[in-house]
């Protein structure tokens, strides 16, 4: 018996030490046989070999029969045996209910652990899956903003690009004064009449702006100029006195 426990220690995972030792400490009526037969369920391989170890007879039937006794010691002995037959199916009965309820004792906290465990690998798994799709939404938000520009810049870097956009807006301003204003000559020449009337093709007089008014005054056209001024003043009655000073000075240009 030492030596058998000693081997259930021993192998603890070995189904067959573990049945032959349950097996032992039923037949002698241990203490110890209950604990022993949960930790034996828990490593058998195949329960029905174990349940049908354990009920199974552990020791053969003793005939007390006598077959040159006398028949009235005969009916005694028999009725002994049946007295004894019937304690024994009793305790065997008792037997095999504790068997049976540790056995599907285990067998019902196997099934709990392994629902356990696939409950938490279920949950693992959709946390897993939300981590997933929430990452993919903050990438496609990221992708979807316009870049910004550098926040900071060194100094030649500043210098350099404010002195393009100013390059740019000048630019620009020197093509839309193109279109109205035609080129100076580099040497101012005298009125000449019909070079005014090659360069009339911007004359219109219902085009009239400040910086054609202007242009009649610098090619000494006065009275067109003084006539450009007079419908700015009705056209924008806010400038009025500053184009009343201009036709005031135009007019002493006037030969007298």
């Amino acid at each position: 018996m030492k030596l058998l426990s000693q081997l259930s220690d021993v192998h603890s995972y070995s189904s067959t030490v573990q049945m032959v030792y349950a097996k032992i400490l039923r037949s002698t009526n241990s203490i110890y046989f209950e604990d022993q037969l949960k930790k034996t369920a828990l490593v058998a391989s195949d329960r029905r070999k174990l349940y049908q170890l354990i009920v199974s007879e552990s020791s053969p039937k003793i005939d007390f029969q006598n077959k040159n006794a006398k028949s009235n010691n005969a009916d005694v002995i028999n009725s002994e045996n049946e007295t004894k037959n019937i304690i024994s199916e009793s305790n065997d009965s008792l037997d095999d209910t504790i068997v049976a309820s540790a056995i599907n004792a285990s067998i019902q906290k196997e099934l709990l652990e392994m629902e356990e465990k696939s409950l938490i690998d279920l949950a693992e798994e959709i946390s897993h899956k939300k981590l997933a799709e929430q990452n993919a939404s903050e990438v496609q938000k990221e992708e979807s903003l316009p870049k910004e520009l550098p926040s900071k810049l060194s100094f030649n870097n500043w210098l350099h690009a404010g002195s393009s956009q100013v390059q740019n807006k000048n630019d620009e301003i020197r093509q839309l004064v193109d279109q109205y204003v035609p080129a100076k000559s580099e040497q101012k020449q005298f009125y000449s009449a019909s070079k005014m009337a090659a360069k009339s093709l911007i004359d219109q007089e219902e085009i009239v702006t400040e910086t054609l008014a202007k242009i009649y005054a610098d090619q000494g056209n006065t009275a067109k100029a003084i006539a450009a001024y007079k419908r700015l003043s009705l056209k924008f009655p806010e400038k009025s006195v500053l184009f009343a000073g201009r036709i005031k000075d135009l007019e002493k240009l006037k030969p007298k």
